[in-house]
């Protein structure tokens, strides 16, 4: 098991406290073997990868990508439910032959400029400090920070699109830190004191887009256990003792969108999206080549692979050093946000079939982009592959490339997710994948 300090304690923590409301609490495993599906629903690619796990072994044993029918898609998010239903169907019977069963439940990934990360930290003062801090406690000061981030989603909405109402759901749900009178503790339960802090990450999305989702489960007859926010997923599960002791960036650059996440005090304390991938620099291309779409993304896979001559990699970047300069200023807006005027981690990991283009890793390692951003040195750049993330065994080397971090991320989330009741149900499925269990 990898040391994940204080969160493993809060993991057994939360599992305490659920055993006082439970009087039959539920498993995570038995020992008979469970099969799940893990669906990355992207804007160029459908992948499912199906899991097999009990108490004591977990292994990929399927996996399919499908590219998407065009405009099925938009930046992240469902654009035509009937289109991608089809495309997930014809994903799900070709793994399904691949793997040899019908797994029965499903763990969706979620992305999208307008999936909202945001942290919250609540204080509260407490009018017994003799007395022990107990579950109803803990509950309630939960609750309150869950309400006040949601509060927060929408306001965030509501500037970026303009509607007065828009209402979301919660995603993900994770507790970052926890003090009482100013001292850092791992498990706050029977603790005296006067003063309780407590910081919680979650994460939102939009109704209109976890509905589409849901929807398309429902017609694939699957029951949905959960949705996890992608870029929380990644990021939670490459998270090492290196990573815990001084803390990362996570970069997913997929069809549609950037994913960035921030990784502070061992846990995910940030994250951003912004509507702008892999897709977005093949529109460049074949506009600066004329070329159509299909054409520009054979030239551009080539270019990344180093396949090119090189008079034609020369117009291959030329054609898009506008679109590169545009996604490096959006990072940089992004990561400004994500600092909230702290020191940022010098560590970046890249990862998403995006990151492949040899231009993105250029473009992170130009001294300008940091000149404004609250670094103690030029960060180190490092290419997240599948090995590098926690979870399922692949022993068929299923998965392979940065293009497969995502989905070895969710494989992972669905061995460990149990279906969802309550907030802290969510807490305790999210802080419990840092046990390696």
């Amino acid at each position: 098991m990898q040391n994940r300090g204080g969160l493993v304690v809060l993991a057994k923590l939360w599992q305490k406290l659920g055993k006082k409301i439970d009087k039959e609490p539920k498993k995570v495993f038995d020992n008979e073997k469970k099969y799940r599906l893990a669906l990355d629903v992207g804007t160029e690619f459908i992948k499912a990868v199906i899991v097999e796990y009990d108490d004591e072994n977990d292994n990929v044993i399927g996996v399919v990508k499908l590219r998407q029918e065009y405009g099925d898609m938009d930046g992240g998010a469902v654009a035509n439910i009937e289109g991608v239903t089809k495309t997930a169907a014809k994903a799900l019977e070709q793994v399904e032959t691949m793997a040899g069963v019908r797994p029965e439940e499903v763990i969706v990934g979620i992305a999208g400029e307008f999936v909202k990360g945001v942290k919250k930290v609540i204080q509260q003062e407490r009018k017994n400090p003799e007395k022990k801090i107990d579950w109803v406690e803990l509950k309630n000061l939960s609750i309150k920070a869950q309400k006040e981030a949601m509060e927060e989603a929408k306001d965030q909405l509501k500037q970026e699109t303009g509607y007065e109402k828009i209402d979301v759901e919660l995603v993900n749900t994770a507790i970052v830190e926890v003090k009482i009178d100013g001292y850092k503790v791992s498990n706050p339960l029977d603790f005296q004191g006067r003063n309780v802090e407590m910081t919680i990450f979650n994460t939102f999305a939009p109704l209109m887009h976890v509905g589409a989702l849901q929807t398309i489960v429902e017609e694939l007859g699957l029951t949905l256990v959960g949705t996890v926010a992608e870029p929380y997923a990644v990021a939670s599960g490459t998270i090492n003792d290196e990573i815990y002791e001084f803390g990362a960036i996570v970069i997913d650059i997929g069809g549609g969108t950037t994913d960035l996440a921030v990784i502070r005090q061992g846990g995910v304390e940030g994250t951003r999206m912004f509507s702008m991938g892999g897709r977005a620099f093949t529109k460049g291309l074949a506009a600066g080549l004329n070329i159509n779409l299909k054409k520009a993304e054979e030239v551009k896979i080539a270019y990344s692979a180093d396949k090119l001559v090189v008079e034609d990699k020369v117009k291959v970047q030329n054609c898009l050093q506008a679109d590169i300069e545009i996604w490096q200023k959006g990072v940089s807006l992004f990561l400004q946000e994500l600092s909230e005027g702290k020191p940022l981690p010098t560590k970046i990991y890249l990862c998403g079939g995006g990151s492949a283009l040899p231009d993105i890793l250029t473009a992170l390692k130009d001294k300008t982009m940091y000149e404004n951003l609250p670094f103690a040195r030029l960060p180190e750049m490092v290419v997240l592959t599948p090995k590098d993330v926690v979870g399922p065994k692949d022993s068929k080397y299923l998965l392979q490339g940065q293009q497969d971090v995502t989905p070895k991320s969710l494989a992972y989330q669905a061995i460990i997710t149990r279906e969802q009741t309550t907030i802290l149900d969510n807490i305790f499925d999210k802080t419990m994948k840092f046990l390696n269990c």
